[in-house]
């Protein structure tokens, strides 16, 4: 009876111990985190600082309708057409990983120079506390503190499966492509997306152009049309143009017609020119064969 007496008590001071002990470090931790000047540092510290939180291992599924299906798959192929299909998802993950790597090398450093900031003994005695209690605890929360290292790259596994109808087969493997390998993915899968964008857009720019030739022949055609109809009515004039010009020098009509080619300016439209040219014909300046050659010269050019 006594040693079961004696052994409670043992039990219950040794509890009370604990108890006493973990009050007094608690207190002290708690004095420690109110003058210690690099815990206050590092917290605000670590306030600054936000790391993406990402898996290190990227899942990919590729599953297969047969056995045959599953021995001869391209995983390569697979790979590819995921890139592909998903390059902007991926590259948005590794942006987010070089990120956190940048971040986090800045944050060691920033952390690991508030280490000078550590109490010293002569700074501990004007609190009336013991120096290697304090610098214990100040310790302890120095390093409790430190954020612990983000995902700064991760690998991708494509796992590759088929099970038999039944279920009683069953085969699968596994690929990987480390960080390096995804990062190569991606900038693939961007230059076959910039091929195709660029294959396209010359074939939008070559089918714009046709399209704006044919428009222009098209009207080129319309304004012939009109002039063809006006032909009609100056064939008929033709006699008696003839008739009034018999007193005409045809010696000079070469000179005349120069003189016509010079008088008209380049920069003018098409219907501006057969206009002009049809003046000097109505004038008399021009015979009807002239005036017709130089008609079909300027709805050639």
């Amino acid at each position: 009876m006594g040693e079961t007496i004696f052994i409670w008590v043992l039990i219950f001071g040794l509890i009370l111990i604990a108890v006493i002990a973990n009050v007094i470090k608690n207190k002290h931790i708690a004095f420690v985190k109110e003058n210690s000047l690099v815990y206050y540092k590092v917290m605000e510290l670590n306030k600054k600082y936000k790391f993406y939180k990402l898996e290190d291992v990227l899942k990919e599924t590729a599953v297969c309708k047969s056995k045959r299906g599953f021995d001869n798959f391209n995983v390569g192929k697979f790979y590819s057409e995921l890139m592909d299909n998903n390059y902007m998802y991926y590259d948005e993950k590794i942006k987010k990983a070089e990120k956190n790597k940048v971040d986090y090398l800045d944050y060691l450093k920033n952390y690991k120079e508030l280490a000078d900031l550590f109490v010293t003994e002569e700074q501990v005695a004007k609190l009336d506390f013991k120096y290697k209690t304090f610098n214990k605890y100040e310790v302890e929360l120095y390093k409790s503190l430190l954020i612990q290292k983000p995902v700064v790259s991760f690998e991708m596994q494509i796992y590759c499966y088929y099970t038999s109808p039944a279920g009683n087969s069953h085969y699968d493997c596994t690929y990987k492509y480390n960080y390096g390998e995804v990062k190569n993915g991606i900038e693939s899968a961007k230059q076959r997306k910039y091929e195709i964008e660029h294959a396209q857009e010359l074939k939008r720019i070559r089918e714009e152009e046709k399209r704006k030739q044919q428009q222009i022949l098209k009207e080129k055609l319309k304004r012939a049309d009109a002039v063809d109809k006006r032909e009609e009515e100056l064939y008929k004039k033709e006699k008696e143009f003839k008739a009034a010009t018999q007193g005409h020098i045809y010696s000079s009509a070469s000179n005349v017609a120069t003189e016509v080619v010079e008088e008209t300016n380049e920069n003018e439209d098409l219907d501006t020119k057969l206009r002009k040219i049809k003046k000097y014909f109505d004038n008399g300046e021009l015979t009807y064969n002239e005036y017709k050659e130089k008609r079909e010269k300027l709805l050639e050019e």
